[in-house]
């Protein structure tokens, strides 16, 4: 780490995420494949088969059905 940071540079951003709260820059936001929703990289799941990135709405909207 670069001196005099005490945390990693992706939590020093200024968006929250809408999921967890945290805030992280905007270079490692990740869109939902489903909705279109930003989320943090900690938040989403990436479907192994397609790639796909779920944000954590549209996956218990999934495991629902």
């Amino acid at each position: 780490m670069a001196k005099g940071m005490s945390h990693a540079y992706w939590l020093a951003g200024e968006e929250p995420c809408p999921h967890c709260l945290q805030l992280y820059t905007f270079a490692v936001e990740r869109r939902c494949s489903a909705c279109d929703g930003p989320a943090c990289p900690h938040c989403v799941t990436v479907v192994k088969e397609t790639r796909e990135v779920i944000c954590p709405h549209c996956q218990d909207a999934n495991d629902e059905e």
